[in-house]
């Protein structure tokens, strides 16, 4: 298998930064040097693992954070404290790897004298130039951005305070894919370098983006919900407060609380009102509200009830019924009557 040379690496260099991560290949499933078969899936370990200089117990540039094992490979990801090595590894230097461990079960490879390790303890591992499996490789080189720091409110943000630590990841994120986009955008260039200045103006901007659209996602959420709980609310046959729906019509269903004109006086609907049941059909469904002198609710009583053919309309006394006061959903609460001659 062939070696990578150093501008097959991807590379990042900052004036200032967060944390410096290398990912690539510990070991795989070839024949070494020492004519030794490392299985990957039969690797054990606890992270943090120390990450060496040629098996230098003196030399810790760093810690191994992640591990992952499959049939071809262990693949790693290591944080690198080092400026020395950092810098080494950015020339195309320690371009391999190499795996100190404890064996646990094994077979004897004869005819090479090695041994094929199928369960193993990783002590350490190394960053070298003279690897015993030529298939370890530094395949990547980046810098995460730092953690963004809550920070005092300014006139650009007004709208929020601080930065959840949900929202310090999509800032992050954000700032990923700008570098992401320039280096795309500028591919003769051999390093992505910017100044401390244009970082903070990168990260400013990321955190004011991710700023501004939690702020406005939760008035449109707001907006949204009070939207959604109005359409239910019609769906429901619900209206808020008392609204006049005209002269009432014998096709049309009305919701509680409308109000509409019948025969020359005004009715409230007391609930919901069906299709066809005319106002003083039904005190409980319709209570009449006012009734002008200049328009007298044919064939109905002084209580604004349908009188029977052939019964006389009695003349007295007519009770008017005002509402007063009733709640969201358009349920009488208060009333005021007034009795009035006929």
């Amino acid at each position: 298998m062939t070696t990578t040379s150093p501008t097959q690496i991807s590379r990042f260099k900052f004036a200032s930064g967060g944390r410096r991560i290398i990912s690539g290949i510990a070991t795989t499933g070839r024949l070494d040097h020492y004519n030794d078969i490392v299985e990957p899936l039969g690797g054990h370990w606890t992270l943090p693992v120390k990450l060496l200089i040629d098996h230098d117990e003196g030399h810790q540039v760093g810690e191994v954070i992640e591990l992952s094992a499959s049939n071809a490979a262990l693949r790693f990801k290591a944080r690198i404290d080092s400026d020395d090595c950092w810098q080494r590894l950015q020339k195309g230097e320690l371009r391999h790897c190499s795996i100190k461990f404890q064996g646990i079960d094994w077979d004897p490879i004869v005819e090479r004298g090695g041994r094929d390790h199928h369960e193993w303890n990783l002590l350490e591992l190394s960053l070298t130039d003279r690897p015993a499996n030529i298939d370890t490789m530094v395949d990547r080189l980046e810098v995460e951005p730092p953690p963004l720091e809550k920070r005092p409110v300014t006139k650009r943000d007004k709208r929020w305070v601080e930065i959840s630590a949900a929202e310090q990841k999509r800032a992050a994120e954000i700032f990923t894919t700008l570098l992401a986009a320039h280096k795309r955008d500028n591919p003769s260039e051999r390093f992505v370098g910017i100044s401390q200045a244009q970082y903070g103006t990168l990260k400013e901007t990321a955190i004011f983006a991710v700023g501004l659209a939690t702020s406005y996602g939760k008035v449109l959420d707001e907006e949204v919900s009070e939207l959604r709980r109005r359409v239910a609310d019609l769906e429901a046959g619900i209206v808020v407060g008392s609204k006049y729906m005209g002269v009432w019509q014998k096709q049309i269903a009305y919701p509680a609380g409308s109000l509409s004109t019948h025969r020359g006086s005004l009715w409230h609907a007391n609930g919901y009102a069906a299709a066809g049941v005319e106002p003083g059909d039904n005190p409980a469904t319709w209570t009449l509200c006012a009734k002008t002198a200049e328009a007298p609710l044919a064939q109905r009583d002084t209580a604004g009830r349908r009188v029977t053919d052939g019964e006389a309309k009695k003349s007295g006394k007519v009770e008017i019924t005002t509402v007063t006061r009733h709640d969201a959903q358009g349920r009488i609460l208060e009333t005021r009557k007034v009795i009035e001659d006929d």
